[in-house]
């Protein structure tokens, strides 16, 4: 029997060294990009500029849009096509249309703006009105003869069916005007109009009265439209009297301002007495008109057109006509909405006009303006 062998010795596991912790973190260093292949960068690259293409031509097309539509939506004016021509010659027809009053001045100012941005070679004032107030009547005629001094262009009137007083006071910043066949013009003066409400007031039983201040004792001279200038005889008072005074003075200033530009801008008529002597508010047919010097030649708005041209040396000229302002998307919304009746006050917008009128009644209108024809403009 063999001894047994005793058990061979085990040998302890090697220990393996412990792993280092690692480093703290360096939280001010950006870890390495990665390796880019060159096909993806040039990817990355076409797409930037994609992006940046559109983003330019997003802003062109705003640009352009907005400037062609935004127009269209606010009732903003127009430049629009009447004839085709060469695009680099150019005529532009500004309309004065209806009573001249401060929004037609208005109008006339900032359309001349406008053509101050892109001028064209001549202009033609397209007239049909019965006239209207003086101080907008004066500022057209500043305001077409400025342009014409600053631009240094042929300016060409075209009278349509009227052209009479504040309408003839602007045409004559004109070089040269063309009156139509049937056109009515002339009716060069001055009228002021009034309204007295003392016998109205004196029906119902209403007496108004006003206290003027010590050292202004002719404040209510010609202001007071509770007071009559007549008594009840029919007799002019001596307040009525002193009223008319005041008031002459003020026409008689405005005719001779017309006077004055009627004889500046017609030299062919020659002296003041010359001017005066038609300038009498008198009504003139196109004939009579073109015997007196008050115009230079009859015919129609294609006539004045090519005057315009040939005074500009132009030869198959594009025609456009500035547009009034319409209302527009935007106004016409605004207009809807203001224009949706009160229900709780059905009767607001009458009392609102009622009271507009009479505070235009309470006021003098002084006119360049020929009230006969004042109705039948279009």
């Amino acid at each position: 029997m063999q001894d047994a062998q005793p058990p061979a010795p085990q040998r302890p596991p090697v220990q393996e060294p412990a792993p280092s912790p690692p480093p703290p973190p360096n939280v001010w260093a950006y870890p390495a990009p990665p390796a880019e292949s060159r096909g993806s960068g040039a990817l990355k690259r076409m797409a930037v500029t994609l992006v940046a293409t559109i983003l330019l031509g997003s802003i062109v097309l705003n640009i352009y849009f907005g400037g062609l539509i935004l127009p269209l939506l606010s009732g903003g004016m127009q430049e629009q096509v009447y004839q085709e021509g060469e695009t680099d010659k150019r005529v532009v027809i500004l309309p004065i249309e209806g009573m001249i009053s401060g929004d037609t001045a208005d109008f006339v100012r900032k359309a001349l703006q406008q053509l101050d941005k892109d001028p064209p070679q001549a202009l033609v004032v397209r007239i049909d009105s019965p006239g209207g107030g003086v101080t907008a009547s004066d500022q057209i005629y500043h305001h077409l003869t400025d342009f014409k001094a600053k631009h240094e262009i042929p300016v060409v009137a075209s009278f349509g069916a009227t052209a009479a007083s504040g309408g003839y006071y602007a045409g004559v910043a004109a070089d040269h005007i063309v009156c139509e066949e049937t056109g009515i013009t002339g009716s060069i003066g001055v009228l002021a109009q009034h309204f007295s409400g003392q016998a109205l007031l004196h029906k119902i039983g209403v007496e108004a009265r006003y206290v003027v201040a010590e050292g202004s004792p002719r404040k209510a001279v010609a202001n007071d439209v509770t007071r009559s200038w007549y008594d009840e005889n029919g007799d002019m008072t001596d307040y009525g009297r002193e009223s008319q005074k005041v008031i002459l003075d003020l026409i008689n200033s405005y005719y001779n301002r017309f006077v004055a530009v009627v004889e500046e801008g017609r030299p062919n008529l020659g002296s003041p007495e010359a001017v005066r002597a038609v300038a009498t508010g008198d009504i003139y047919t196109a004939e009579q008109a073109l015997a007196n010097g008050l115009v230079d030649e009859i015919g129609y708005l294609d006539k004045a057109i090519k005057e315009a041209a040939d005074r500009a040396q132009l030869t198959n000229p594009r025609v456009t006509t500035i547009a009034p302002p319409g209302p527009g998307l935007l106004r016409s919304l605004a207009g809807a909405a203001a224009s949706v009746p009160d229900a709780a006050n059905p009767g607001a917008g009458a009392v609102r006009e009622l009271r507009r009128a009479a505070a235009d009644a309470q006021g003098w209108s002084f006119r360049y303006a020929c009230p006969v024809l004042a109705g039948t403009t279009d």
